[in-house]
């Protein structure tokens, strides 16, 4: 059996005790191990109260108080309202804004997490993954921030294939379309202008999109809008997301061949992606 201390306090020596005497006096303890062990040490100072039992707190932190927000980073501070995907839970956090402590002045990052408020030190918060830890892990950083093209991206959509629904008000949500001449040419809205939308690291956004579609129909959209915005690699990812291969050929004839596929898949297996 075992158990676990946790422990959180102050030492205050008068004897010239080190972070390194201390970390070597617990390290000496038979059938014990100290476990992410973090020890700060203050410059030297008189005492003034600090040696007396139960002393104020603030006679302890203020000590260790940070004189500023470190700028000593290879990125930017995270702002208020910017997203950041972590790199184990790969969830979007959302953030509110940096804290001060009132006490050490310690500078932490406050977001908000599926309700919830959380806070972690900048340091932290800013730092690399540790890859020999976590081998398997493409991320560079602990938190990095989602790519800001995303959110305009899908707002854009997700207006035009409101438009697109209106135009098209039999073909959306139908989970199944009956094998008739009026529906054997389902056209998608060629008549919506989707707003020229920047690319950033080397991410097509038009591909983002087509992938965010939640079903056949809105895919179909997706491809017209972006029709005059498309180029080999988009339509060979567009087609690998969807299982199926596009022989190689003209643009026009590859976009073609792809708007076909989708077709078939709107009227033989219903809207639904499955």
């Amino acid at each position: 059996m075992a158990r676990i201390l946790r422990i959180c306090g102050y030492l205050v020596s008068d004897r010239n005790t080190t972070s390194k005497d201390l970390e070597s006096y617990m390290g000496a303890m038979r059938g014990e191990w100290w476990q992410q062990l973090h020890i700060e040490q203050s410059e030297d100072f008189d005492l003034d109260g600090e040696d007396k039992p139960n002393c104020d707190l603030a006679l302890l932190t203020r000590h260790f108080k940070a004189d500023n927000i470190s700028t000593e980073f290879d990125r930017p501070i995270p702002q208020k309202g910017e997203k950041y995907r972590h790199f184990k839970l790969g969830k979007i956090v959302t953030i509110i804004g940096i804290s001060r402590h009132t006490e050490t002045e310690g500078i932490s990052v406050v977001y908000e997490y599926e309700g919830h408020i959380w806070n972690r030190p900048l340091e932290m918060f800013m730092s690399e993954v540790d890859h020999e830890k976590y081998p398997e892990v493409t991320q560079k950083y602990r938190f990095e921030q989602v790519n800001p093209v995303e959110e305009p991206a899908q707002r854009e959509v997700a207006k035009a294939l409101e438009k697109a629904q209106e135009v098209q008000p039999q073909t959306a949500g139908a989970e199944k379309l009956p094998d008739t001449q009026e529906n054997s040419e389902l056209e998608p809205v060629e008549s919506i202008e989707l707003e020229e939308l920047p690319q950033e690291g080397g991410v097509n956004p038009y591909l983002l999109l087509f992938l965010d579609a939640e079903s056949y129909t809105e895919k179909l959209n997706v491809l017209s809008l972006c029709k005059d915005k498309l180029d080999d690699s988009v339509i060979n990812a567009m087609a690998a997301s969807m299982e199926i291969e596009v022989p190689d050929g003209p643009i026009e004839k590859r976009y073609a061949s792809l708007r076909d596929c989708i077709r078939t898949h709107v009227r033989y297996e219903g809207t639904r992606l499955r």
